[in-house]
């Protein structure tokens, strides 16, 4: 039998209706994911760019005073993302995200 996951009150994306296979684009490793799945690792993933992109000067400086504030939001969805697939779906989490 077959539970339904919910979407998480947090996450305001669209799902779409197929399942699909995700590769790990550093390990080569997949997995096929439900469309929930699928829409949180997409958000997730976007997220950790936009986070990384506003955080540029931070990570070549790694100094304090050039975090960029508005990167912050972007961490936290990172992190609820990540943190969502360790309690829905483990194996895809370490297979994807670990």
């Amino acid at each position: 039998m077959e539970t339904t996951i919910k979407k998480p009150s947090w996450f305001k994306g669209t799902v779409g209706e197929e399942n699909e296979v995700v590769k790990n684009p550093f390990t080569g490793e997949s997995i096929e994911l439900n469309p929930l799945e699928v829409a949180i690792y997409d958000f997730t993933m976007g997220s950790n760019v936009v986070a990384e992109q506003l955080d540029r000067t931070f990570t070549q400086t790694a100094n304090l005073n050039d975090l960029n504030p508005n990167a912050q939001k972007h961490w936290e969805d990172v992190r609820r993302g990540i943190g969502w697939f360790r309690v829905n779906n483990p194996k895809a989490y370490m297979v994807l995200l670990d």
